[in-house]
């Protein structure tokens, strides 16, 4: 998001009375407004489909790992491992749900609830339903917060892509927000 961030300072400093509208969501429901017309780009971290979507793939690459209760057990852990995950309650995207692991991990997994916001799915953490899979970086677990963060070993990664719809033609400020992206590119 930093990336996009910069890009926005500089259409503000040109044009100061443009305005950002920065919806949060899943895949799911941003590629269903993207549809419906609701919004111009959608920051995705799943696939999509390359025939009905332009896109820009970022630069960063995002870790999945747990999110948990530093007094949970696998705090404990210096490496944690898909393997001790298995039988244990797992809180997932709604989004990305087990595609992230194989098939035969899939099947030792258990998950207790899904999310499509991440401070909903901390909230069960901090109340004890289970262990959220996700990013780092998107919740609070710094040493002052009672939750904790762990990547999973070895790593599981994902690149971010921003779509935007192919049969629609941008607005003015949308082609300059494009531009200033594919600028950054050289």
């Amino acid at each position: 998001m930093h990336k996009i961030t910069k890009i926005f300072n500089t259409m503000k400093s040109r044009y100061p009375n443009i305005r950002f509208n920065i919806v949060s969501g899943d895949t799911e429901d941003l590629k269903g407004s993207l549809e419906c017309g609701l919004l111009d780009f959608a920051l995705i971290f799943t696939d999509f489909d390359k025939e009905t979507y332009h896109h820009y793939t970022l630069d960063e690459k995002e870790i999945f790992g747990v999110i948990m209760r530093r007094d949970s057990e696998l705090a404990k852990k210096e490496q944690l491992t898909v393997k001790d995950l298995y039988g244990k309650p797992l809180i997932i995207s709604r989004a990305n749900g087990l595609s992230i692991f194989s098939g035969t991990q899939t099947q030792k997994l258990h998950v207790a609830a899904t999310y499509n916001l991440l401070y909903n799915a901390s909230l069960m953490v901090r109340d004890g339903i289970g262990y959220a899979v996700s990013f780092d970086r998107l919740i609070d677990t710094s040493e002052k917060s009672e939750l904790c963060f762990l990547p999973l070993t070895p790593n599981i990664t994902v690149t971010p892509k921003l779509i935007w719809k192919k049969d629609r033609k941008p607005s003015t400020v949308s082609q300059l927000f494009i531009d200033l992206l594919n600028a950054e590119k050289k």
